[in-house]
């Protein structure tokens, strides 16, 4: 699994503080992240999981956009979307969010 934060050109300033919470509410966020956008210059962003990529396309639409990335992950690849303006605002639980996916995966609920 990974985790998607899809971002426009124009909001793509919000990302810090996307990541800025993120961070601070699910320091132990297994997964890689990726940030889906436009041409946008992505500010300094700290992160603590592993690794991040960054995926760029010229889809002004943010729906395209969105399959454009999705046509290039594997099909069996689950990814929780966040939108950047998306800013957590309590604790997550990582168990929960593990036991949802799990449960997706034995129901193929995504696919």
């Amino acid at each position: 699994m990974r985790i998607l934060v899809l971002t426009c050109d124009k909001n793509s300033w919000v990302l810090p503080k996307t990541f800025h919470f993120l961070n601070k509410f699910w320091p132990d966020c297994p997964w890689p992240v990726d940030i889906v956008t436009g041409h946008a210059e992505i500010p300094p962003i700290d992160r603590v999981v592993r690794e991040m990529s960054l995926f760029q396309s010229d889809d002004a639409i943010w729906s395209d956009l969105l399959l454009a990335y999705l046509e290039t992950c594997p099909d069996s690849d689950l990814r929780l979307l966040m939108l950047e303006d998306y800013l957590l605002a309590d604790k997550i639980n990582t168990a929960a969010i593990q036991t949802c996916k799990a449960l997706v995966e034995l129901e193929k609920a995504a696919f």
